[in-house]
């Protein structure tokens, strides 16, 4: 999706806001916008609610059309839209700017699914050795308990037949 946008600037020349001049289809429909709602209007007059908020986003935009900044943002997340983007910004002439935008957002819930799948697993794994970790002391303390106890019993006086047994037993 893409759109074609002037940015606006206040009477001491810094941006203040953006115009949208042209929007393709997919720009539009991502948007939930027709073309009349659209062009020729400002960010803030369709959006009103990021007017104090919307400054990071415009001195991004600021930097490609003022100063000519190609700008690419590989994972951007749209609180318009609340979906997942990657964008690239250019300016094909002072004071405008293009917008790319990828809908990547099912790619970035199955990357945060993975994570917290394997973040999973390795508390898991973590937890198996742990409790092997237990378990071979449980069993080892007894044993070596019982293997004592057979060694000092066989200093004893014991028939042939006694003496037999615990040494098969040790």
């Amino acid at each position: 999706a893409y759109n074609y946008n002037k940015i606006i600037m206040d009477e001491n020349n810094n941006p203040v806001d953006f115009e949208y001049i042209e929007a393709n289809e997919a720009f539009l429909k991502s948007c939930g916008l027709k073309k009349e709602d659209i062009i020729g209007r400002r960010f803030t007059e369709i959006y009103p609610q990021y007017k104090d908020a919307n400054t990071g986003f415009l001195s991004l935009v600021a930097k490609a059309a003022i100063d000519g900044e190609k700008i690419f943002i590989d994972s951007y997340y749209s609180e318009i839209l609340q979906r997942w983007h990657s964008i690239a910004i250019y300016s094909p002439e002072k004071y405008h700017f293009v917008t790319i935008s990828t809908d990547i957002h099912d790619r970035k819930m199955v990357e945060e699914a993975l994570k917290r799948a394997k973040e999973g697993a390795e508390t898991a794994n973590k937890a198996k050795s742990e409790f092997l970790a237990n378990m071979s002391h449980e069993i080892r303390t007894p044993i070596n308990g019982i293997t004592g106890m057979i060694n000092l019993t066989l200093m004893t006086n014991l028939t042939d037949e006694q003496q037999e047994n615990l040494k098969v037993a040790k």
